[in-house]
């Protein structure tokens, strides 16, 4: 209670302008906030309490040398008139009081020609520190700028590295679909050939050629694999979240990791080249997951949020130290020099024992 009456009486001495009583309640409230415990509040009372007194003080030495030169100008005037009333009554002590007066106006001038000197002197002296302020400047701008045009380069390097690397992989698939695929399927139909024909094997060459043609299968379905991998069929022809859906489709087929996809906001087409390197990314973060985070299961988030695509991994494996630089590999590296050409943002959430968390918030372009 008494802290609000001292706050209502604050503002009416503020109104009054009355700074003594001001003063007082300021030291009223600091001490009430005090004995209350409330240091911060006890704190800005004793700052506005000093700022207060320190100007009161301030304004009260102005004042006496206000006053000391009014009295000494009085003084002075005083003696101009006692000495008005001498020359009068004194001639004879003209001549020697028009030379004192010359010697004193040639004093001012020597003096007022001292102080234009050390004026000019101070001038050249901030010019000068001017102009090394401006040249400074314009060095830090000049760095800044081929710093900038550095690392515009470094991004245009590692696009077209991206570029180079997405044709090869379609150039490697292309190769693997329509020239290995096709010899091992001419293969097949040989095989198939022979097996009309198996009853006049023996039965150790038929558990041979059994064993033959289970490898032959298996090498068939590594190739479809490698070349569906590498040249992302899925994702040329339908975009996206299919291209995801089919690759969490195959994870779970393996029975060792529960996926569990959501997309939302993605019922058109995104750009080409944003869609093949966020499911680049993707493919990385998995692949990352599945050798290091012994994981049991994966979540998988891609969100549009009509400015920016956000995708969030997730998984419950061992997790690492986020903060180590020197255990980031070549995948997370990857990773963040494909979000960097993106003009994306990279944050990674991890500690050991707690599984792992990645962020990627990418701007988003019109589709083509």
């Amino acid at each position: 209670k008494a802290i609000q009456q001292y706050q209502k009486a604050l503002e009416i001495a503020r109104q009054a302008k009355n700074k003594m009583v001001e003063l007082k309640l300021l030291q009223s409230l600091a001490d009430s906030h005090t004995r209350l415990q409330k240091t911060k509040e006890a704190l800005t009372y004793s700052k506005l309490y000093f700022d207060l007194k320190d100007s009161i003080e301030a304004t009260y030495q102005k004042t006496i040398e206000i006053k000391d030169q009014y009295e000494e100008a009085l003084k002075r005037e005083q003696l101009l008139e006692k000495d008005n009333k001498i020359a009068e009554a004194e001639v004879k002590k003209m001549k020697a009081e028009f030379q004192r007066k010359n010697i004193l106006i040639l004093s001012l001038l020597v003096g007022l020609a001292l102080v234009l000197l050390l004026f000019f002197s101070i001038f050249n002296t901030y010019r000068e520190k001017q102009k090394l302020r401006v040249a400074e400047r314009d060095k830090k701008l000049q760095e800044q700028q081929i710093s900038e045009l550095l690392k515009n380069q470094e991004l245009r390097s590692l696009n077209i590295m991206m570029e180079s690397q997405e044709n090869e992989r379609k150039r490697i698939a292309q190769e693997l679909h329509d020239h290995l695929g096709s010899m091992l399927s001419m293969v097949k139909i040989h095989f198939k050939s022979v097996e009309d024909h198996i009853e006049q094997l023996k039965a150790s060459n038929l558990e041979q050629y059994q064993k033959a043609n289970a490898l032959l299968d298996d090498a068939c379905d590594e190739v479809r694999k490698i070349a569906h991998d590498m040249s992302s069929g899925v994702l040329a022809k339908f975009g996206l979240v299919p291209a995801l859906e089919d690759l969490c489709q195959t994870l779970e087929k393996s029975n060792q990791i529960e996926v569990e996809f959501i997309a939302h906001g993605l019922d058109d087409r995104l750009e080409k080249d944003l869609e093949i390197a966020a499911y680049r990314i993707v493919q990385e973060l998995v692949s990352n997951i599945l050798k290091h985070a012994k994981a049991t299961s994966i979540s998988l988030q891609l969100i549009n949020n009509g400015k920016k695509l956000n995708l969030i991994v997730e998984d419950n494996g061992i997790g690492f130290n986020a903060t180590d630089k020197t255990i980031l590999g070549m995948g997370l590296r990857s990773v963040r020099q494909r979000v960097d050409v993106l003009n994306g943002e990279l944050l990674i959430d991890s500690s050991p024992g707690n599984g792992s968390t990645i962020t990627i918030n990418i701007p988003i372009t019109e589709a083509s």
